[in-house]
C-alpha cells in the first residue's frame, strides 16, 4: 500500500468491513466499482490507476 499506509487504515478511509478488503486483497472477493472509486478517493488517486489497460489499446 506504501506511505505506512495499512490494510486497517484504508478500510477506516473507504467505509470497506476490514474483513471484506483483505478478502478482495486476496482475489477471494470482487471490488464493486463503489469500492474502486472510495480506494481511489482515499488514496488520492485517479481511478482508472485501479484497473488494468485494455489489451485492446
Amino acid at each position: 500500500m506504501g506511505a505506512g499506509r495499512t490494510v486497517s487504515w484504508l478500510a477506516e478511509q473507504t467505509g470497506i468491513a476490514p474483513h471484506v478488503l483483505q478478502k478482495q486483497l486476496a482475489m477471494q472477493l470482487d471490488f464493486t466499482v463503489t469500492d474502486l472509486a472510495e480506494i481511489a478517493g482515499a488514496l488520492s488517486i485517479d481511478v482508472a490507476r485501479l484497473v488494468p489497460r485494455s489489451a485492446d489499446r
